[in-house]
């Protein structure tokens, strides 16, 4: 039997919030699949016969088949781990940020209140750290955190951050700059 609290009014909604994850990767797989088919698979010329191939073409499409899907692959694998990844939390045990004991030594932080006091979460009951925050969402303080991102379902935050940074880069360098290098191949067959 699931673990379901009754008088949990956003269970109902949880599954939901999966639909911004099932939506990338939905977008991701039908634009590999119409690059793939609609490109590099006829310039790759597997119906035509040996004498009628045009070598400097099939080559070129070998390549692109190869770097396109190595790229693809990075971005998944990206994707995936930036949600899967936890972005890292306030240690339980650790007595530095336990309200209920005194840490030995002085701990050096930037961040402070105005009174000078160390910043507390008065949800999770802890000390936070410099760039620490509470999440709504997730319903922890995050380490690093940068943001809870909805597309991912999770808190960018310190042990995260570089799948998220990068899966971001491919999205918005990789792809594009590659199928614009590449795409005048595309265009002379439509015109």
């Amino acid at each position: 039997m699931p673990d379901v609290d009754p008088y949990d009014e956003d269970a109902i909604y949880k599954p939901l919030k999966f639909l911004p994850i099932i939506y990338v990767l939905m977008t991701i797989s039908c634009l590999w699949a119409i690059y793939m088919f609609c490109h590099v698979i006829p310039r790759l010329q597997l119906g035509v016969t040996t004498n009628l191939v045009e070598q400097p073409i099939r080559l070129h499409a070998q390549i692109e088949c190869g770097l396109f899907n190595y790229i693809t692959v990075m971005l998944l694998f990206c994707y995936a781990m930036s949600i899967l990844t936890h972005p890292g939390e306030i240690p339980r045990d650790d007595p530095k940020w336990d309200y209920n004991s005194t840490p030995k030594g002085n701990i050096e932080l930037k961040e402070k209140k105005r009174t000078g006091d160390r910043r507390h979460c008065k949800w999770c009951g802890k000390y936070k750290p410099d760039r620490a925050h509470h999440c709504r969402v997730c319903r922890i303080c995050i380490l690093k955190m940068d943001h809870h991102c909805p597309w991912i379902y999770n808190c960018v935050g310190f042990y995260n951050y570089k799948f998220f940074f990068l899966t971001d880069h491919v999205l918005s360098n990789g792809m594009p700059v590659y199928v614009l290098h590449h795409g005048d191949f595309c265009l002379q067959g439509i015109f």
